[in-house]
């Protein structure tokens, strides 16, 4: 991790990317500690809700000041990162509530935006996540998860495949990089495009 993310090094480790498993355990951990702290000591839960918030917004901010100055810190570290395990928290309880107000159209619109902007945006701005910017297609999320109606998209997102692939969606990603990285290690002539692609897919097929 000397060199940053980014290092070319980093494609020949072969757990490089369970970072984000620590990641997640530091989540949850903290999670539990201060709900735990505020439960013995029986905080009301507005004041539970106004801390939550303004640690989403002290995140927010601090993504988005390291997204210009401190990438790789931003990247692997939580402060820049638990705006964004809170929006999926956020997205869990909605789930439960199936606003009535949100139509067709607007979970059609939103689908779209978390469609479109990850193709829209060059690969080579992913070293300045996550940022601010990165609040539209969560939201876009939020509206969906939160939706009752039977849209298009909705009906597309519950679908047998769509479900099965979020499902394995994690185990494909812890598979992938091992793949890849023994692969290349074990090359002398590097990986061509038809090598990565059969590797990735072999790491799916590991995955479902």
């Amino acid at each position: 991790m000397a060199g940053g993310y980014w290092n070319f090094s980093n494609e020949f480790k072969p757990l490089f990317n369970t970072w984000s498993l620590g990641l997640e355990e530091q989540f949850y951990f903290l999670i539990a500690i201060t709900f735990s702290f505020f439960q013995r000591f029986k905080i009301s839960k507005e004041f539970i809700k106004k801390v939550f918030l303004l640690s989403f917004f002290i995140s927010l901010i601090a993504s988005g000041f390291g997204a210009i100055y401190f990438q790789s810190a931003n990247y692997l570290l939580l402060i820049g990162r638990f705006w964004e395990f809170a929006i999926g928290i956020y997205a869990a309880y909605l789930a439960k509530k199936n606003l009535k107000w949100i139509t067709n159209s607007i979970t059609n619109i939103c689908f779209l935006l978390i469609v479109i902007i990850p193709i829209a945006i060059p690969i080579e701005t992913s070293r300045y996540a996550p940022n601010p910017f990165l609040l539209i297609p969560l939201i876009g999320v939020l509206v969906i998860c939160a939706s009752e109606n039977k849209s298009v998209s909705t009906y597309l997102l519950s679908s047998k495949v769509f479900v099965y692939i979020g499902l394995s969606s994690y185990a494909i990603y812890l598979y992938h990089q091992p793949l890849l990285a023994f692969t290349r290690l074990n090359s002398f002539n590097g990986l061509n495009t038809l090598e990565t692609f059969y590797l990735v897919l072999g790491s799916f097929l590991i995955g479902f």
